[in-house]
């Protein structure tokens, strides 16, 4: 069911069935509950986390419409957790730590500037990763000259579309996950591989997005240098610019699986996407207390 990149909505989140019943004749098969019922929206990664929800005896299968291999649940979005891992790029940020972002950026938004040409840096009060400072073996002048990071059109409910290039987390959730502060995570696998430090939830992490995924070492230190980002993937800005076009309520939790111009290490993926399981559930517990009047089934 899931798939790496655009992931699994398993459509759970804060989720108010009401629908019209003129949409409800033209859905056959659904037994939809008029009376609403309040649910939690998560949108995964990988199979891996899939399984590991299914595994837990969390996830109950329900009544759902299906149409064009898909699985749809009919209702309101009211607020997303998204949840996988990513690549770490910043020295604070240690495998198998479970990053929750404050902000989230696409950092595949930007211009090839022209060599000895007019630099757009000043412009957009934006930096530019300059290719010379990373020729090796010591920096210096390179006629590639420079990418020029970009702002895009932010969309709101209403119908704004102001330029930025930080899409900003919801403040009430931040809050809510920053009880999660002492939580243990786990250090080992398999009761034999362990990792160097242990494992801690990081709050405040600047997290970016890219169409492909980060793997080149100078790229990342300079998007940590430069920007201040400390994980990279394929989706989180996506999720948030999504939530915020439409005025939905989210938060994004990144379990940091690698580093860019390391090998990858199956066992080191498993240990972090396991401590990313637990501060997620741990997050559905209190946001179930923060909000007593909802029902939160899992579905």
């Amino acid at each position: 069911m899931a798939r790496e990149m655009l992931g699994v909505v398993l459509v759970m989140g804060l989720l108010l069935a009401m629908v019209p019943n003129t949409m409800q004749s033209r859905l056959t098969g659904a037994n939809l509950d008029r009376r609403g019922s309040a649910y939690i929206g998560l949108i995964l990664s990988t199979a891996h986390d899939e399984q590991l929800l299914l595994d837990s005896g969390m996830f109950v299968p329900e009544t759902s419409v299906k149409k064009a291999g898909r699985v749809f649940k009919v209702g309101t979005f009211k607020g997303i957790i998204d949840y996988g891992n990513a690549a770490s790029i910043s020295p604070s940020v240690k495998l198998a730590d479970v990053a929750v972002l404050s902000e989230a950026s696409f950092i595949s938004a930007w211009t090839w500037e022209q060599y000895e040409g007019r630099s757009m840096e000043a412009l957009n009060d934006l930096p530019s990763l300059k290719i010379g400072d990373y020729n090796v073996p010591e920096a210096g002048d390179n006629k590639l000259a420079s990418l020029q990071f970009q702002k895009i059109s932010k969309y709101t409910p209403k119908g704004s579309n102001k330029k930025t290039f930080w899409y900003y987390i919801d403040p009430e959730w931040l809050k809510i996950a920053s009880q999660l502060k002492d939580i243990t995570l786990e250090s080992c696998i398999n009761g034999r591989l362990c990792t160097k430090d242990v494992p801690s939830v990081k709050f405040g992490v600047k997290g970016s997005s890219s169409d492909s995924y980060v793997q080149n070492e100078a790229y990342g230190k300079s998007l940590n240098k430069e920007l201040g980002v400390s994980t990279v993937d394929r989706k989180s800005a996506a999720t948030v610019s999504t939530a915020v076009a439409n005025g939905v309520k989210h938060i994004v939790f990144r379990g940091a699986s690698n580093k860019p111009g390391t090998s990858s290490d199956n066992e080191i993926k498993a240990l972090t996407s396991k401590n990313l399981f637990k501060v997620v559930s741990e997050f559905v517990e209190l946001l179930a207390n923060e909000l007593p009047m909802l029902k939160y089934k899992y579905i």
